[in-house]
């Protein structure tokens, strides 16, 4: 069971919660940032064990990029007066929450996006392969039987080794792969 996280804890996580996309660097027109989510169910203060805590730590640690941590406190200062979140959004889990605000900010921002785990090397580099012209990187799915999909749409299982984990990604915003999502 996850235990309330403490002064220093609350004080670290202060540290990237961020208000703004002020101060980014931008590589080819991607935004040099690694956007990390956590939305718990207590108030403002977002609750972690202190093994999450530790990868939290391990991950900013070692991604040598500017890393915005999103919780309860700041979502609101990223929505997009001409892309407002939709309505239904307050209604989400915390774990839907942060899915949802991933894609809307990748989609709106472009950037870079990381689940909250272990992280031994850096990002710094990878922001470099943009200047190709890239929309999006990402680790390739490993396994068919990692892939959701809908109702008679099976066959997408095939196709797992054209796929991206979203467990962390680059992306540049507004791109083709997700221009379904503007």
């Amino acid at each position: 069971m996850a235990k309330p996280i403490g002064k220093y804890q609350y004080e670290y996580i202060s540290q990237f919660t961020k208000k703004n996309m002020d101060n980014i660097e931008y590589c080819d027109g991607v935004p040099k940032v690694v956007f990390i989510f956590w939305f718990s169910n207590k108030d403002y203060i977002p609750e972690f064990t202190a093994r999450r805590f530790n990868a939290l730590q391990s991950l900013i640690q070692n991604i040598k990029v500017q890393v915005i941590i999103i919780t309860k406190e700041n979502y609101k200062n990223f929505e997009i007066s001409d892309a407002p979140y939709n309505k239904s959004f307050e209604y989400l889990s915390g774990n839907h929450k942060s899915d949802y605000l991933r894609a809307y900010l990748l989609c709106h921002y472009g950037g870079g996006y990381h689940d909250i785990k272990w992280r031994e090397k850096s990002w710094d580099r990878e922001w470099d392969k943009f200047k190709e012209n890239i929309w999006i990187i990402g680790r390739r799915e490993l396994k068919s039987d990692n892939i959701g999909y809908g109702e008679n749409q099976e066959w997408v299982k095939e196709k797992y080794e054209s796929l991206i984990t979203m467990g962390w990604v680059i992306m540049r915003k507004n791109n083709e792969y997700i221009k379904w999502l503007r």
